[in-house]
């Protein structure tokens, strides 16, 4: 495992909430394992269900910080940090902890668990 595919996971992290502010689903099918599981605020749902779900949210701004590889080995990666996102013009900025688990699948990196908690 090298620092590399760790960085990999942490830019496709990236790329998913640009795709989520644009409202591309075409990035997550891609991203997402079959299997993933997906817990927002205590709720879960699975991908499917989530994807059908992003429509319905406005994505206006976010920025991720305090990234952080919290787990390694050669198939999986799992990674905590902040986002902080406005979700209408007038309202505050949320602030999320998000983890995430990657599975390496046919040589490729598959997020298979997406956890968010409201700060």
């Amino acid at each position: 495992m090298g620092q590399a595919e760790e960085d990999l996971v942490m830019r496709r992290e990236h790329e998913l909430w640009a795709a989520a502010q644009r409202k591309d689903l075409s990035l997550f099918r891609k991203y997402f394992a079959p299997e993933i599981s997906v817990f927002c605020n205590s709720y879960h749902c699975s991908g499917e269900e989530y994807l059908m779900s992003l429509p319905n949210y406005d994505l206006l701004q976010y920025v991720i910080e305090q990234y952080e590889t919290a787990y390694v080995t050669e198939e999986q990666i799992q990674n905590h940090y902040l986002v902080h996102f406005k979700s209408e013009p007038d309202s505050d900025d949320l602030t999320c902890h998000i983890t995430s688990t990657w599975l390496k699948k046919a040589s490729d990196w598959k997020i298979v668990f997406h956890m968010g908690t409201l700060t």
